[in-house]
């Protein structure tokens, strides 16, 4: 009996996933990675705001090039809703001045290989797309196709 009151004591007591705590972490080469996620956060429809999220995951994936422009990778994978414990992921592209570039909305976290992203965890298909000639309009991660949302011509 004591077993089942200690138990749904600790339960009580510990904290709930998904409130608003906003606890923040960064993943990939520092000190680049945390750099860009300061970009991030300063962008539209990049970083949330404090207090608004549970946990948000930043990732520097690597660099590339597309077209003309070189571009770092990053990826945010953001936990939030107290009662539903949804999430929210960009594919964010910075300039090297790191200014947004593009994003890709609710689209699956790649690998960086060469000037390819490499989404071999897809559901459906396993794809590898070459952006040596620039970003796609729409990216299948595997799963579905994404529209490309450009901040900079």
């Amino acid at each position: 009996m004591a077993l089942i009151f200690l138990l749904f004591s600790f339960q009580a007591l510990a904290s709930d996933p998904c409130e608003n705590t906003g606890e923040r972490f960064t993943f990939g080469e520092e000190p680049l990675a945390s750099k860009l996620y300061e970009a991030a956060k300063n962008t539209e429809l990049g970083a949330w705001e404090d207090g608004e999220f549970w946990q948000e995951r930043f990732y520097y994936l690597g660099s590339v090039v597309a077209g003309s422009q070189e571009l770092y990778v990053t990826y945010i994978d953001t936990s939030w809703g107290a009662s539903s414990c949804r999430g929210t992921w960009r594919l964010i592209f910075f300039t090297k001045g790191f200014k947004q570039y593009a994003q890709y909305y609710a689209i699956a976290k790649p690998r960086v290989i060469g000037n390819s992203l490499d989404f071999s965890k897809g559901e459906r298909e396993k794809t590898t797309i070459d952006i040596s000639k620039g970003l796609p309009d729409f990216m299948n991660d595997g799963n579905d196709y994404f529209p490309i949302r450009k901040k900079q011509p």
